[in-house]
């Protein structure tokens, strides 16, 4: 390239770089007044996501037990549901199965033993 033409380059280059750092120090400036955000802020798939229809918060809870334990998965679906007995998980959808499963052997096993002792033979 002939220096005129470097020169021609370098000025473009120069404007352009110029005119994006004028462009990022006003968005800096900008965000200088940016206010807290609110749950109105947020793209309605978010607030769709985490905020019901009657303006409640959807709440994630996590165990900070092994909750592949029976001892720990009871322990932590007790806790979840004396704050709210309408809450829901898998967690507690596995404790109540369970438990609804154990009683049913027990009772199994009632009704085995009594068919057996009035059998005819």
């Amino acid at each position: 390239m002939s220096p005129v033409e470097v020169q021609q380059a370098l000025a473009t280059y120069q404007d352009e770089l110029v005119g994006d750092l004028r462009t990022k120090l006003g968005l800096f400036q900008k965000n200088l007044a940016a206010t807290p955000l609110t749950v109105e802020d947020l793209p309605s798939e978010l607030r769709a996501r985490y905020v019901g229809r009657t303006g409640q918060y959807r709440l994630f809870v996590y165990p900070a037990a092994d909750i592949w334990e029976c001892e720990s998965l009871g322990r932590f679906a007790r806790a979840v549901q004396s704050v709210d007995p309408d809450a829901h998980g898998t967690p507690v959808t596995t404790f109540a199965f369970l438990r609804q499963m154990t009683e049913g052997y027990r009772m199994g096993a009632v009704y085995a033993v009594a068919g057996s002792r009035s059998s005819p033979c």
